[in-house]
């Protein structure tokens, strides 16, 4: 995301209006499409769903730079649940939505 972000001019760094908008909007479409419709798919045909969605979930996890047991765990599980919806539905929408929901309940309400 923030390559991209980069790639586009766009300096968020200074405006924390755009971060929470590309926080909830730009940052779910993108993971998701990577993780869930990528990664997770590429792994299945190889490792099988359960797992695939587990090893998605602990890549996920790894790139959002925990600096706890606490958050790496936290990371994991949203991701391994975005994974099971991505698994249940057969589309990057739901994980995309509810991704999108849950970084909207982080930025705007706690």
């Amino acid at each position: 995301v923030a390559l991209i972000v980069r790639a586009a001019g766009i300096s968020i760094i200074h405006d924390p209006a755009a971060t929470a908008v590309l926080t909830v909007t730009i940052g779910p479409i993108v993971e998701e499409l990577f993780f869930r419709g990528f990664l997770q798919t590429c792994l299945a045909a190889i490792t099988g769903a359960i797992p695939a969605v587990i090893i998605t979930a602990i890549c996920f996890a790894a790139i959002h730079g925990p600096v706890s047991l606490l958050q790496f765990s936290c990371f994991t599980v949203t991701g391994a649940l975005y994974g099971f919806l991505r698994l249940r539905s057969g589309s990057v929408a739901a994980s995309t939505l509810t991704h999108s929901a849950y970084n909207f309940a982080l930025t705007f309400i706690g």
